[in-house]
């Protein structure tokens, strides 16, 4: 589940990322409402906004009248983070349609429970991936981030593995070594992908043949959601790191 951040306040952008991504969700972060736009027009799976008010270029008033104009963004659940709590600038942000509003400085208690809330209530369609979204699978499988990271590491690897190997050959059934590596996937799959990757698996544990065309090429996709969200992940310890050293 990735959510847009909009915000131009360094520090709260960085308390507003390590809240988030701590508790499984993945951020895209833009610093004007001009350059939210910009983020919205070149992703799709973008599933919620949370955005200041007061931003140069285009500010977050701005930017919720622009989105309300726009229909395949129309819909997307957006939550105002200000330090603004005035009657009057509230009275604007409800005409714009938006009902909600969170005042700075925020405590996490309080902004997760909201963002989970509003994804549930959002009727925005999400385009089906491979991937199950990272707050779902830490919900119901009880893992904490890092016990996460580490099943979602080693699974990726063993998936391009098996992937790989797919290429060249096929199982001749479910106890040679490769049908045995294509079984080892299914629990892993159950838990990180969705229900396409675990239904080819388990089609093959229990008849022994599938198509492993569509087997491999699956694979391929799985692993390549997988690899770039482990880039982002990366990129964003490496961009927290270099700002808690910055502000040492």
């Amino acid at each position: 589940m990735t959510l847009l951040i909009v915000e131009d306040n360094t520090i709260s952008l960085r308390m507003l990322e390590v809240m988030l991504t701590s508790n499984g969700f993945e951020v895209v972060v833009a610093k004007t409402g001009r350059q939210a736009m910009e983020k919205l027009a070149t992703r799709d799976d973008i599933q919620m906004i949370l955005t200041d008010l007061m931003m140069p270029e285009m500010d977050g008033l701005q930017l919720l009248d622009e989105l309300r104009k726009i229909p395949q963004w129309k819909d997307i659940p957006v939550l105002v983070v200000s330090s603004l709590n005035d009657a009057e600038t509230v009275r604007r942000v409800v005409q714009t349609g938006c009902r909600n509003y969170l005042v700075k400085p925020l405590k996490e208690e309080i902004l997760i429970p909201k963002v989970r809330a509003l994804l549930a209530e959002s009727h925005v369609p999400a385009r089906e991936g491979v991937l199950r979204a990272k707050f779902d699978v830490l919900q119901k499988s009880g893992l904490d981030v890092e016990q996460f990271e580490r099943l979602f590491d080693a699974f990726c690897a063993q998936a391009k593995d098996v992937a790989t190997s797919l290429v060249s050959s096929s199982p001749s059934g479910v106890d040679d070594k490769l049908g045995r590596a294509v079984i080892a996937l299914r629990d892993g799959a159950a838990i990180l992908t969705t229900a396409r990757l675990s239904a080819l698996i388990d089609g093959f544990r229990q008849s022994g043949t599938c198509d492993f065309g569509l087997l491999r090429s699956t694979l391929e996709e799985v692993v390549a959601a997988m690899e770039n969200a482990i880039e982002k992940r990366n990129r964003m310890k490496m961009k927290i790191e270099q700002s808690e050293a910055s502000s040492a």
